[in-house]
């Protein structure tokens, strides 16, 4: 891990920002494992890689470790959310090294899952209705776009309900 010590990394690199997206991918080929990456967006709203760790594989465990050495780098910044796909080691994860941490699913992975799990029926039109509930910023406008979602694709809609908000 770097650690930057004396700066507020967050403040100074990820434009006050304090939302993480964090994930892990395995290698494959002759050296097998999973990398663990940590990023933010800086000022100019491009990516900015904020860690790395390398582990045998990809647990709770692991997950933890990553980012107990995250905490160690960047502290615990006020407001800080994580973003992450649909592991379920993750939250686990993130409330014992970051208790204090928001944290929310990434709305790719959820798209992709739902293109995935809905081939056929998943249109352009119900993506538009999950995209707009997605970004409201007041609960009557969530409501409202997923009351359009339970109208149009009830199977979509209860995919979503399970998942979270």
């Amino acid at each position: 891990m770097v650690s930057f010590n004396g700066f507020d990394l967050l403040t100074i690199v990820c434009n006050g920002r304090p939302v993480i997206a964090i994930d892990g991918t395995h290698l494959k080929g002759s050296y097998k494992g999973v990398v663990f990456a940590a990023a933010c967006k800086d000022e100019n709203n491009k990516i900015f890689p904020l860690a790395f760790g390398i582990s045998d594989k990809e647990n709770e465990e692991s997950w933890t470790w990553f980012l107990t050495e995250l905490h160690k780098a960047i502290g615990h910044p006020d407001n800080l959310m994580f973003i992450f796909d649909r592991n379920p080691s993750i939250p686990k994860s993130v409330s014992k090294a970051f208790p204090n941490a928001s944290h929310g699913l990434c709305f790719f992975h959820i798209t992709h899952n739902l293109k995935s799990n809905y081939k056929k029926t998943f249109t352009k039109d119900i993506c538009d209705i999950f995209t707009a509930a997605v970004y409201t910023y007041r609960q009557s406008d969530y409501d409202k776009r997923m009351n359009e979602l339970l109208i149009e694709h009830p199977k979509v809609y209860q995919y979503v309900l399970k998942i979270g908000p």
